[in-house]
């Protein structure tokens, strides 16, 4: 069926995330995460009945382990497409994945992501919002990275909420000074 649905449908294009949807991996993904209390989605808005708090995006959960285990942060921000074609079977591999492994950076993206919300938030109320803090909003996938080197380096446990909270101050703190070192180099042409 999905190979029919592959070369049939020429009215609707067919999302290359809708045709892994029934891959094995993604079934046993899929029941992993129910057996902890999760909803992965392997189709967009698949358990849109559940609560957002339960329910697992797997493009967003490819894009956070593209970034954290892959080392591929600028891909996962600006070509998720590669989610579900190019690293797919780098991402996806049956072999190497589980529950419980994505649930690791899905659980240190979601203080950036807040952080990320807050800065946004804070824009179209139109509060000034400094270079320095605003960085942030556009580098969740880098300062997730970041988190991942930062506590291979200095062993932070990210299974533990205060060490998450530790190595994400850290990253921001070095990418931070990037930042403004880039910024005062290249002046007005900085972004």
């Amino acid at each position: 069926s999905e190979r029919i649905s592959e070369t049939t449908n020429s009215q609707t294009p067919v999302r290359t995330r809708d045709l892994h949807a029934s891959d094995r991996v993604q079934k046993m993904i899929e029941e992993q995460f129910k057996a902890i209390g999760y909803y992965y989605e392997r189709k967009k808005n698949q358990h849109e009945h559940m609560p957002k708090s339960v329910r697992l995006d797997n493009e967003l959960l490819g894009q956070i382990c593209l970034a954290f285990y892959l080392n591929m942060p600028s891909e996962a921000k600006n070509q998720k497409a590669i989610v579900f074609s190019d690293k797919y079977e780098d991402i996806f591999d049956e072999a190497g994945i589980n529950a419980k492994k994505m649930l690791t950076p899905y659980h240190v993206f979601l203080p950036i992501e807040a952080m990320k919300k807050e800065i946004q938030r804070k824009k179209r109320k139109r509060v000034i919002v400094n270079e320095k803090d605003a960085f942030i909003s556009r580098a969740t996938f880098h300062i997730l990275n970041s988190v991942k080197l930062i506590s291979e380096k200095e062993y932070f446990d990210l299974e533990k909420q205060a060490d998450i909270d530790k190595a994400i101050n850290k990253a921001i703190l070095y990418i931070s000074e990037v930042v403004e070192s880039e910024s005062k180099k290249r002046g007005e042409l900085y972004t």
